[in-house]
């Protein structure tokens, strides 16, 4: 009875140290558009496991890849033949080619297969310390996916295609919603998405004035069933309330020649989301603040539609859903630009000449630059941000945002080593952050133009380039930004350099400009810029802004901040992209004045 007693226990605390050994799975996912591929995962400090259910009965393939292509990608691939599994470690070579991994890392944990529809657990440790294999780390991870009926050969296999995901993001938790709560859809209604592959459609919604501030405490994106692979990323702008809404307008393609001038009041970011992410709930002690006004409200929803096989017909009827109450949370958020100016001026924006491989940018926020210009209403209450997105375009390979007091780095507040212009989610932070007056937050953007053959300029076009983090905080300032500009002191030079794009396959001319356009060459200076949307006010740096810009970030596995059981957020998504156009054009108004 005893030994009974004895082998009951010890086949308890086994089936014990099983569950709690495996990390239970938090995210989940269809990464291809006929859903015909799910993908699951949990991960721990050490390893991470996945499960993929697929409709295929031939293999699964599962891999990371630097750039979405076979080239250097790191594979496993699964089979389950006559109730027989097997898993295998492969990699890409330099030419893309699927080789056997001399060692195999990756361990099976299960596999079934019943109903046609074949199931694989598989597991890694995250830094497997093989040469063959890419480490999983908080940057965004480009997945790579394959499933066939037919059988594996090495010769034959072909990726089905690749998804970036934020495979260290810790679950967000759930959010209790007051019964006084309200919800408000904005959303457009039946639009037909254009045939074209890629498309970015705006439409103006009016809805009713409340009559008393309401604080917005979760933001969840709606999309229309079977648009889950047209939809690829959504931003919502609040209006001017002098342009109402009649009741016969239409959408029209964002920036286009028929975008009506009136729709430039809309720069007013709420939130954003992009494929992949997920609901944006805030922190229970901060809210988005809708103030209250005499006249209907009215926003802009921005959808960019993917449309690579160019369907005609298809109805869509996506946008937000706000969850609102009565503003009774202890502070508003407010949203903070930090970064490189977007001038609209060719001759004072960003200049990224081709043939790059790494070529850098980077801007400094003096934060008396908002503290002494803007003074904080809620004095008795420090800034602290809590949640950050960063923003490049098509070139950006690397963004770094770092936090220095005194002139010191004291902290790498997030970064991402393999950015991804397709997959821009923003993180709640550890822990919030505190920046007091005399802080600088420093970002630095890494480019690659390789296959360019002119200067890429800075500016809103996709084609163009950004170098920008949007940082969530509270309590909410007037300030909406804190960005950097240079000026140049030699224009023949400069003029020179543009119109020679040949002479920079050589290195020490690349490196030159580089310098100078970051203002800390001989042709250059560096000023700071803060506005509210209606002012301007430029800063001039002192020496320890200027060390900041010498010191360089060097590379490491550093992983950007994620969050934790005790952050008091979620994740969300927050593509935060836009800007006020009068302080644009004000900058670059002051640019131009300050150039000798």
């Amino acid at each position: 009875m005893a030994d009974s007693f004895a082998i009951s226990v010890i086949l308890v605390l086994l089936l014990l140290q099983c569950v709690l050994s495996s990390p239970p799975y938090i995210h989940s996912v269809d990464v291809d558009k006929h859903e015909s591929y799910r993908l699951s995962w949990g991960f721990d400090d050490k390893e991470i496991q996945f499960e993929v259910v697929t409709n295929a009965t031939g293999y699964i393939g599962f891999g990371l890849s630097p750039d979405g292509t076979m080239v250097n990608a790191d594979l496993v691939i699964g089979i389950i033949k006559n109730g027989h599994s097997s898993l295998k470690d492969y990699h890409g070579s330099d030419n893309g080619t699927l080789l056997e991994d001399p060692v195999q890392d990756w361990t099976l944990i299960s596999a079934n297969q019943q109903n046609n529809q074949t199931k694989l657990t598989f597991k890694r440790k995250l830094i497997t310390n093989d040469k063959n294999d890419m480490d999983i780390t908080g940057d965004t991870m480009r997945i790579l996916w394959a499933y066939s009926d037919e059988e594996f050969s090495v010769e034959d296999f072909k990726v089905g295609g690749y998804k970036s995901l934020y495979l260290l993001q810790e679950k967000r938790p759930e959010i209790p919603i007051p019964d006084n709560a309200t919800k408000l859809l904005i959303a457009v209604n039946q639009t037909v998405i254009p045939d074209d592959t890629t498309t970015y459609w705006c439409q103006r919604i009016q809805v009713p004035a409340y009559t008393e501030k309401m604080h917005v405490i979760k933001i969840s994106p709606v999309i229309t069933k079977g648009n889950e692979f047209f939809v690829h990323h959504m931003l919502l702008y609040e209006c001017n309330t002098e342009n109402p809404v009649p009741d016969d307008e239409k959408g029209h393609r964002c920036y286009g020649e028929n975008m009506p001038d009136k729709w430039e009041s809309c720069r007013n970011l709420i939130f954003g989301w992009a494929i992949g992410g997920s609901d944006f709930p805030l922190p229970e002690h901060v809210g988005l603040a809708l103030e209250v006004t005499d006249k209907n409200r009215v926003f802009l929803l921005e959808i960019h539609y993917d449309n690579p096989e160019r369907i005609s017909g298809q109805l869509d009827s996506s946008g937000f859903e706000m969850v609102l109450i009565p503003a009774r949370r202890d502070f508003d958020a407010g949203i903070l630009e930090i970064g490189y100016g977007v001038i609209l001026q060719k001759s004072l924006t960003m200049k990224i000449p081709p043939y790059q491989t790494t070529f850098r940018y980077q801007a400094v926020c003096n934060s008396n630059c908002i503290y002494d210009e803007y003074p904080n209403p809620n004095r008795n209450s420090a800034i602290k941000m809590f949640a950050v997105v960063l923003h490049g375009h098509l070139l950006a390979k690397q963004i770094i945002f770092t936090h220095f007091r005194n002139g010191r780095r004291i902290s790498t507040i997030a970064a991402d080593r393999n950015y991804d212009f397709n997959y821009q989610e923003s993180v709640f932070l550890n822990k919030e952050i505190e920046f007091l007056p005399g802080d600088a937050f420093k970002v630095e953007c890494i480019y690659s133009s390789t296959k360019k053959r002119q200067f890429t300029w800075g500016g809103f076009a996709t084609t163009d380039e950004m170098c920008l983090v949007y940082v969530l905080y509270y309590p909410k300032m007037n300030a909406i930004s804190c960005t950097s500009g240079i000026t140049i002191h030699d224009s023949v030079w400069m003029k020179n350099n543009i119109e020679n794009v040949v002479q920079f396959q050589k290195q020490e001319v690349a490196e030159e400009f580089e310098k100078s356009v970051n203002g800390i060459g001989r042709n250059s200076s560096f000023l700071t810029f803060c506005s509210d949307g209606n002012s301007l006010i430029t800063h001039k740096h002192n020496s320890e802004d200027i060390s900041i810009l010498r010191f360089r970030i060097p590379e490491t596995t550093e992983q950007p901040i994620t969050t934790t059981e005790e952050s008091k957020a979620g994740i969300g998504v927050l593509n935060m992209f836009g800007f006020s156009l009068k302080s644009l054009l004000l900058a670059g108004v002051l640019l131009y004045l300050v150039i000798p």
